[in-house]
């Protein structure tokens, strides 16, 4: 691995994005049965970090006057362990200065026979994929650290050295020369679509700053997890229509707006509903390579006005979707950052706070944590006394992109969760959105997601 690593342009991206009102960090929470040991997890940490390279760096001008990751040997996170009555709170800032600190907080909440433990990466460091690595590699020297040796696991296999390839996103040069014409035509209809048209925003009646931004406890945000059963019946109605989970959920999402800007008289036919959906562009080779961000993002712009039902939307998702993971055309979104970084000013312009370039975000991660290599009880892993029942996410929120759905699979069971932006929702309206896109849901169920309660009573 090359010392200082340079930054790649998308990596650039996601800096320059970077706010104190809108940090471009991201949360991940894991809700577990049983008891932690605070001792050997503190240990953990720092051991997970040694095969993370970019989780434990800090950014820098290299001697060439171009930003680079450069290494601590000593890497210090915050790690907050204390009891569930202690309200897990932000050192300074929800943002993460990458200057002075590493892209990693941790905090740990005890309580009786339960432990919360919730972790913030910052987005330049890597995406939910590699955030999910570290996560297991913690779990699984957590692990090894309280049991005997016989019980020890082996770590996935990593190799730093793939870091310097990032950005070739499994591409030969043949390959890459032979798609030229592929991606000039992908980056020039796709940024002067994202440019030309504008999206409608989600519409909010609460004025700026009534929420109380400046409250730095972290957020318990709205989610609902749906039971095996009801997840099964969503991946059938897709099915039935030739389209994946993701695709029904982006249309969802879709109607669940159009429904609320409808409620608020805030609906514009002459602007489309664009949602916002990250990609991994990991390739055949890249299982080996510690976390990073090796992502791209995709936008698909819709109003269900256009389209006579519910049906031939998702029919109309499912199509472009699949065109664009056919022709890879989500590097697109790569090549568009790259060029923008060569132009005086190009990701200042891009990432202006003034201008709507998203209706909202749904992130999808799938499975999650489903091959560690750890004991499942029920399907839920477990790590020393610990039993994993419950992940949740929280991807970041960018200004007039006002929320973000994530959406997160573990043992047999999928959880919704909506972040939100504090300076344009309250709480209570969020909520409020929440239920208007989980009437969607439940439409294509067949039922209210409440009724099953008491299937869910184990994740909870």
């Amino acid at each position: 691995m090359h010392v200082p690593l340079p930054l790649v342009p998308f990596e650039t991206y996601m800096l320059t994005d970077d706010r104190v009102s809108h940090p471009m960090t991201f949360t991940i929470r894991l809700k577990f049965s049983g008891s932690i040991d605070r001792l050997a997890f503190e240990k953990a940490v720092p051991e997970a970090l040694t095969r993370h390279p970019l989780l434990s760096a800090h950014i820098a001008e290299s001697p060439g006057g171009k930003l680079a990751w450069t290494w601590t040997s000593e890497p210090d996170p915050l790690v907050n362990v204390a009891e569930d009555s202690v309200a897990s709170r932000f050192p300074d800032s929800e943002r993460i200065d990458l200057t002075i600190d590493c892209g990693i907080r941790i905090w740990v909440r005890r309580g009786v026979n339960r432990v919360d433990i919730r972790v913030q990466f910052h987005h330049a460091c890597c995406d939910g994929v590699g955030a999910y690595r570290f996560i297991e590699d913690l779990l699984c020297l957590y692990h090894n650290g309280v049991v005997p040796v016989e019980q020890h696991v082996a770590l996935r296999p990593l190799d730093a050295a793939l870091l310097n390839q990032r950005t070739r996103f499994g591409l030969s040069w043949l390959k890459l020369l032979m798609r030229i014409p592929l991606e000039l035509w992908g980056v020039t209809v796709g940024f002067a679509m994202f440019f030309l048209r504008r999206p409608v925003e989600i519409h909010t009646e609460t004025p700026s700053g009534t929420e109380s931004c400046d409250d730095q406890t972290l957020l318990d945000l709205p989610a609902k997890t749906l039971s095996a059963t009801q997840l099964r019946r969503m991946k059938e109605a897709a099915k039935q229509d030739r389209a994946t989970l993701n695709d029904l959920l982006v249309g969802d999402l879709c109607l669940a707006v159009h429904e609320w800007n409808l409620l608020k008289g805030a609906s514009k036919r002459w602007k489309p509903i664009r949602v916002m959906i990250p990609m991994s562009l990991r390739g055949e080779g890249d299982e080996r390579m510690p976390a990073a961000n090796v992502v791209a993002m995709v936008f698909v712009d819709r109003h269900p006005t256009w389209f006579p039902n519910a049906r031939w939307l998702l029919k109309s998702i499912a199509w472009e979707l699949s065109f664009i993971k056919l022709l890879r055309l989500n590097l697109a979104f790569i090549r568009g950052t790259s060029l923008a970084s060569r132009l005086p000013g190009g990701l200042r312009f891009l990432t202006r706070e003034s201008r709507c370039y998203a209706t909202c975000v749904l992130s999808n991660m799938g499975r999650v944590l489903s091959e560690v290599p750890l004991a499942y009880q029920n399907g839920q892993l477990t790590a020393g006394a610990m039993v994993l029942e419950r992940v949740e996410s929280a991807p970041p929120i960018r200004p007039h992109t006002n929320v973000a759905l994530s959406v997160v699979s573990y043992a047999g069971r999928m959880t919704l969760i909506l972040n939100y932006d504090r300076h344009a929702f309250t709480r209570q309206a969020a909520e409020e959105l929440f239920a208007v896109i989980l009437r969607q849901v439940e439409i294509v169920v067949g039922e209210s997601i409440d009724e099953t309660a008491e299937e869910l009573a184990g994740a909870m």
